[in-house]
């Protein structure tokens, strides 16, 4: 009698064969293993983006930083008796500084100032220093911003107007994009309400 040794793979084959049971992974005798089915690939979590910053809303008071750099003047109104007028004529020219330490100056000049016919600033008339005096105005010291208030504090150490020297004022203001706007309720040419508009030089 021959007996014929069968290994136990050929068996096991056998069997699934028979019963009609799958397959998968498993391979014919002397085959090589039949490769198991690929897993369903895990998709990658989604990337999360980062939070962003919602810019200040249009008028929102801003903190000083804001603030810091060059502006120039678009206009300087001053309302007494409910009629506006231009604080120093039609055109004239400004700037107002400010700095990252706490620091700011403003200058403002009317257009056309008449020149000194000396061509000497310690010689002029008195109707060229006149002029010269009430066409301009320039101011420099500290300043802070008031968030509760929307206001902007200056102390002033030194101004061409000589009363303010080393006076502390206030201006409400708002800030819009580009647009600086404040108000001045005691000027220094007397009653009224000021209303300075800058805009952020570029």
């Amino acid at each position: 009698m021959i007996v014929h040794r069968v290994g136990l793979r050929t068996v096991l084959f056998g069997v699934l064969l028979a019963a009609g049971l799958p397959l998968a992974g498993c391979s014919a005798p002397g085959q090589p293993p039949a490769a198991a089915a690929p897993s369903a690939a895990v998709a990658p979590s989604a990337a999360v983006a980062p939070p962003t910053v919602a810019a200040p809303s249009a008028g929102v008071v801003p903190s000083a930083k804001n603030l810091v750099g060059l502006w120039t003047l678009t206009s300087f109104t001053v309302e007494r008796d409910g009629i506006k007028t231009d604080a120093f004529g039609s055109g004239a020219k400004g700037t107002l500084t400010f700095d990252a330490s706490g620091r700011f100056s403003l200058t403002i000049v009317r257009a056309g100032l008449p020149k000194f016919a000396a061509n000497n600033r310690d010689t002029g008339t008195p109707e060229e220093n006149q002029a010269v005096l009430r066409g301009s105005i320039a101011y420099f010291g500290t300043y802070a911003v008031a968030a509760a208030e929307s206001a902007l504090l200056f102390h002033l150490e030194a101004s061409t107007f000589p009363n303010w020297d080393g006076s502390d004022q206030k201006r409400p203001f708002t800030l819009s994009g580009d647009e600086l706007r404040w108000v001045n309720r005691s000027p220094s040419a007397g009653a009224g309400t000021g209303a300075l508009v800058w805009r952020r030089a570029k």
